[in-house]
């Protein structure tokens, strides 16, 4: 049961993770191309990429199934920590604790698109910002809770 439970939190946060890669992809489309809608002399990119409802669209749909699996992928982690006795030994693992904030901001900044109160640069400069934690997250020690 451990090692499903390894395999099952495995491929929940690199599809989360790849999620997350493409909200952060369409989020820098969006904003190059929202800096060349806004330019008086747009480049030639402009006229290759997609609209920005259409940017903002993948973005949403990327970022809300991103997050959703990266977290039930951190729930299965903490269910196998617990499985293994070893819940004590996540409190000062740098990677866990990075994980639980990224997915914190990354569940912020998706409420507050889902809200429709925000669209646009602002989310789109939040989702990158947020993607560059979460890399730093992945590249972080990890304390590495394997089988016992």
């Amino acid at each position: 049961m451990t090692r499903f439970l390894f395999w099952f939190h495995t491929g929940l946060v690199v599809a989360g993770f790849a999620g997350l890669i493409v909200a952060a992809g369409a989020a820098i489309l969006y904003l190059l191309q929202s800096s060349q809608l806004k330019s008086r002399h747009p480049g030639k990119i402009s006229l290759e990429l997609p609209s920005l409802e259409r940017l903002d669209r993948i973005h949403f749909e990327s970022l809300s199934l991103g997050v959703v699996l990266f977290s039930l992928g951190i729930v299965v982690g903490l269910l196998w920590a617990k499985k293994l006795s070893r819940m004590n030994e996540l409190a000062g693992d740098p990677r866990v604790i990075l994980s639980f904030f990224t997915a914190a901001l990354y569940w912020g900044i998706w409420a507050v698109r889902f809200s429709a109160l925000r669209r646009g640069q602002k989310i789109a400069a939040g989702t990158v910002l947020i993607f560059i934690l979460l890399l730093l997250t992945f590249l972080s020690p990890h304390r590495g809770i394997y089988f016992s």
